[in-house]
């Protein structure tokens, strides 16, 4: 059975994870201006393929279908997927791209039906966004 403090724990952990992989993008980023120019083009390489993967398989694989079993029971999936966006908003959301990949017409149409569910804390979740 799934509590509010495992539910709690879990966002936490999500929390922490994405605030990592910010700070290593980050870092990586920094670095990047001090290589020289054959050293920069592999480091650009490896660094936007990693993040750019886990970012796409996330949103794609995870979150879309999450958002799209909103108004079906067991709704677990839908509040997992909507508080796992939430969390990647608040880290990552401050960049136009984010907001790009993120909101596609069929995020917006999926959120668009979260707010319709007859949930109140996938409505609640999906309003916030």
């Amino acid at each position: 059975m799934v509590t509010y403090r495992s539910r709690s724990e879990l966002a936490s952990a999500v929390h922490a994870f994405f605030v990592r992989l910010k700070h290593s993008e980050d870092v990586a980023r920094k670095r990047q201006s001090k290589l020289d120019p054959d050293q920069q083009a592999s480091h650009i390489e490896w660094r936007s393929k990693d993040p750019k993967v886990f970012k796409s398989w996330l949103l794609e694989d995870f979150v879309g279908p999450g958002l799209a079993t909103a108004r079906r029971r067991p709704v677990v999936r839908a509040i997992l997927a909507l508080t796992i966006l939430g969390i990647y908003l608040n880290i990552f959301g401050t960049d136009e791209v984010v907001h790009k990949a993120v909101f596609t017409s069929d995020r917006v149409e999926a959120l668009f039906a979260c707010q319709a569910s007859e949930f109140t804390e996938v409505r609640s979740k999906a309003r916030a966004m």
